[in-house]
């Protein structure tokens, strides 16, 4: 969760707009009504819970931030994202037999 004094937020960049949403309810509202090209999220669970898909983003990118690569997750932690980046090549065999079993095929990516 990114604090009101992070660094981050005072950062200048024209690509990358990084902003404070708010706890609960009122953070899944505005991320249910995001408006972007790209949404880059290490959050599973898009479309399960309280986290909808918004009809003003493009695509949706999980980013795994620890070993595992994503297959630990509960089920349908990253089905419903368009693109799945992994923390190394070989989870994606791993990633492509769970697509499978939930017919869920997507972009993958490992490191190289």
């Amino acid at each position: 969760m990114i604090e009101e004094d992070d660094p981050l937020l005072k950062e200048d960049n024209n690509y990358v707009k990084s902003e404070v949403i708010g706890l609960g309810n009122k953070a899944y509202a505005k991320l249910n009504f995001l408006n972007a090209r790209v949404v880059l999220s290490t959050t599973p669970g898009l479309d399960v819970y309280q986290w909808k898909r918004s009809k003003d983003v493009d695509w949706y990118v999980h980013m795994t931030h620890s070993l595992g690569g994503g297959t630990a997750y509960r089920m349908f932690g990253t089905q419903f994202y368009d693109a799945v980046l992994l923390c190394s090549d070989v989870f994606i065999p791993l990633h492509r037999e769970l697509e499978t079993k939930r017919e869920s095929r997507k972009d993958v990516r490992g490191t190289s």
